[in-house]
């Protein structure tokens, strides 16, 4: 509705459109963030790991 607003011919598929860009290089810079902190060991939080103990 907000988009529709401005430009009224606008649906979903519109808006799937503009916006899968901007998710697709959140999605790699992110990847990269965690590849990285990962490579140098920093750990993700407090008393966090990259392995999660199997539950029992």
């Amino acid at each position: 509705m907000y988009c529709q607003k401005y430009v009224k011919g606008t649906g979903i598929g519109t808006l799937i459109a503009i916006m899968l860009p901007y998710s697709i290089a959140f999605m790699i810079g992110w990847s990269i963030f965690l590849l990285g902190y990962w490579a140098l060991g920093i750990p993700l939080g407090l008393d966090a790991s990259y392995i999660y103990p199997a539950l029992p």
